[in-house]
């Protein structure tokens, strides 16, 4: 066999998780010559070129003379997958009103830095180091993230909707009891005080 030079122009390439993978090549051999590709155990896979492998990993190149089967070395052309995107669910914190929360939610994995975190209209704060908040979420209401890194690979989640319920607030204490003499006017009665941002409400039996 004449000796057949290796091919040239190899392109790797890479997919994003949960994608189809992306097809990769080198430069085309010309006429009465065909690419072999194998993968790394040595097992032929194709003569296309370019060549989309079912999975990524590290495949290799010849060329073949189709006339004589003559074969050259190979060549190493890698197919790549991104790391997966993680979007984890946090803690919570609702307004002061019950009626909307705000949600923290951790980014991790992908590729590079995470060049877009939408929530659709709501407003996403940057906390930095992965961690950021999905402000006045509606009580009650999920928000739809999607976040996008520098491979330009996307990640979706719907967060589990949270209800602002009212906390339990314990009664009052100290209850001060009164009296007064028959044709005066009433005496105060009255309970510890609540502390600041409470009040207290006084009603009568018919809860009025």
């Amino acid at each position: 066999c004449p000796t057949i030079d290796p091919p040239t122009g190899a392109m790797n390439n890479d997919f994003c998780f949960d994608e189809n993978p992306t097809p990769i090549s080198v430069d085309d051999p010309g006429a009465g010559f065909q690419i072999n590709w194998y993968d790394a155990s040595n097992t032929f896979l194709s003569n296309d070129n370019p060549f989309t492998p079912t999975a990524a990993g590290s495949y290799f190149a010849t060329i073949e003379e189709i006339a004589s089967g003559c074969e050259s070395g190979n060549i190493l052309v890698t197919l790549t997958q991104s790391p997966q995107i993680i979007i984890t669910q946090n803690d919570f914190n609702c307004s002061n009103d019950l009626l909307s929360y705000d949600l923290e939610i951790g980014l991790s994995g992908g590729t590079g830095s995470f060049v877009s975190v939408i929530a659709g209209a709501l407003t996403v704060q940057d906390n930095g180091n992965g961690s950021y908040t999905i402000l006045n979420i509606p009580s009650g209401e999920a928000a739809t993230i999607t976040a996008t890194d520098d491979a330009g690979c996307t990640a979706v989640l719907n967060t589990i909707p949270q209800n602002c319920e009212c906390p339990t607030i314990d009664p009052p204490t100290g209850a001060m009891n009164n009296d007064f003499c028959f044709d005066e006017n009433p005496t105060p009665i009255s309970v510890d005080d609540p502390g600041a941002g409470f009040q207290i409400n006084w009603y009568d039996a018919s809860n009025t």
